[in-house]
């Protein structure tokens, strides 16, 4: 499940840095705060789906 979790946060850092270059977007520390934000949002939804299917799993044992 990280594997996924590590290409959206090189895609949003790509993305970022690709708008700095073009002459839009915002300030290159922003656009590296912005990528990490959405990472961490990416991680945390990762987190709670594992943690909804862990729970699924277990009931299903009953």
């Amino acid at each position: 499940m990280k594997l996924p979790n590590f290409f959206v946060l090189l895609f949003l850092i790509l993305g970022s840095v690709l708008l700095v270059a073009a002459g839009g977007g915002n300030k290159p520390s922003e656009a590296r705060r912005d990528a990490k934000v959405g990472g961490a949002s990416a991680q945390q939804k990762a987190k709670k789906a594992n943690e909804q299917a862990r729970i699924v799993n277990k009931n299903k044992g009953k």
